[in-house]
């Protein structure tokens, strides 16, 4: 099996749409890469200000890059509510540890459950992040649909990844 074919935004803006001697891929444009968005979605029913604030804030940008396709969106809309189950399982737990608890069986038990919703919601939230190219190590994997000039500020780096 060989080499996966390169998507071909990446090799237009790589320069390499023009046959070459040593490249003897037909290259074509690929309908299944999805079709950039055009302007930005509206921010999905249902969530909180912290999830607007996310969505506000990632969503012009991945759309910018040219990252986001109208297919995506569905996925789009999980990775906020992912977030939004991360950021409740973190303010249960601070709140957890706020108040003093005895170390009895229950209490235990209570504190291991919010910490396993944790690690589901954290593990959940960086599988579909991966997809969009929240990571620099990701973005290198994205096919680009289209390229539009990026901002010097980068709004991805308030996730911490």
């Amino acid at each position: 099996m060989g080499r996966p074919r390169s998507p071909y935004q990446h090799l237009e803006l790589n320069g390499l749409t023009t046959k070459n001697k040593n490249h003897y891929e037909m290259l074509h444009y690929n309908p299944t890469e999805g079709i950039p968005l055009e302007g930005i979605p509206i921010c999905p029913r249902g969530t909180t200000k912290r999830g607007k604030k996310f969505w506000n804030t990632t969503i012009p940008y991945l759309c910018q890059i040219g990252v986001l396709s109208y297919t995506d969106l569905a996925q789009m809309e999980a990775l906020l509510f992912s977030y939004e189950a991360l950021q409740k399982s973190i303010d249960d737990l601070r709140q957890w540890d706020s108040i003093e608890h005895t170390l009895d069986r229950d209490n235990i038990l209570a504190r291991k459950n919010l910490v396993t919703t944790y690690n589901i919601s954290q593990t959940n939230f960086n599988t579909l992040a991966s997809k969009f190219g929240m990571t620099p190590s990701d973005r290198t994997k994205l096919p680009i649909i289209s390229y539009k000039e990026e901002k010097e500020e980068d709004p991805l780096s308030m996730l911490g990844l």
